[in-house]
């Protein structure tokens, strides 16, 4: 059943892209800022990347939403959300995250800090060289972001993807019932999914429905949070 969940959430998402394919739009997120304060670093050991950093530290009035691990095979400079993610840090005070078991390859790291005013403050990057039980290589590269040309949405659009979440969260609560725990994980493995196939024009489109099934999340772990 939770397969077919997941299938039907796939199949709706794909229909909301081939619905606003002609749509023209730019970017609702800010060009990105270099941030090296952030000190992310990244290594490769026992079959897992470990990465830290430091905290952000810019004045703003806006407050921070969340931090992402971003991950690129192929783009030396990877920014949230044009290149999707790996990680998702709501708790500030975490500075570290684990990635199980990656692929053999070479691959760029880095972290972003995402602000409620859509600034995007991304750290420096580090390349690393993943090859299973020989010795491991890693290089710290300092980037400056690349500026990438995604869509924003209509109103319109963003309505229509609003609705698909409030019927998809029916049906995750009818599923799950009062586990909250297990609406949360199921949510994470669902925006890690989408976070992959998040390609070319309808890139808006998917980072916006992540978003506000990220915003489902978090008001989970609230609820999770506020229990007595």
């Amino acid at each position: 059943m939770m397969k077919k969940l997941l299938l039907t959430s796939l199949v709706l998402i794909w229909l909301s892209a081939v619905c606003s394919a002609n749509g023209s739009y730019w970017s609702e997120y800010k060009t990105p800022i270099l941030k090296t304060a952030l000190n992310f670093q990244a290594s490769y050991a026992n079959g897992k990347v470990n990465t830290s950093r430091e905290s952000i530290d810019v004045i703003t009035s806006n407050a921070m939403k969340y931090y992402k691990v971003v991950k690129s095979a192929d783009v030396a400079s990877p920014v949230y959300p044009d290149n999707g993610y790996i990680g998702y840090i709501w708790d500030r005070n975490q500075t570290n995250f684990v990635e199980s078991n990656p692929s053999n390859g070479s691959y760029y790291y880095r972290v972003c800090a995402i602000m409620e005013d859509m600034n995007r403050y991304c750290s420096n990057v580090v390349r690393l060289t993943i090859q299973k039980d020989t010795t491991t290589t890693t290089t710290t590269t300092t980037t400056t972001p690349t500026t990438t040309t995604t869509t924003v949405l209509s109103d319109s659009t963003k309505t229509m993807i609003n609705g698909l979440v409030t019927a998809f969260m029916i049906k995750i609560n009818q599923k799950f019932g009062d586990n909250i725990s297990a609406k949360i994980t199921f949510l994470d493995t669902l925006t890690a999914k989408i976070a992959l196939i998040k390609t070319g024009k309808n890139a808006a489109l998917f980072a916006y429905l992540n978003e506000k099934l990220e915003e489902q999340a978090d008001l989970l772990r609230l609820e999770d949070l506020l229990q007595i």
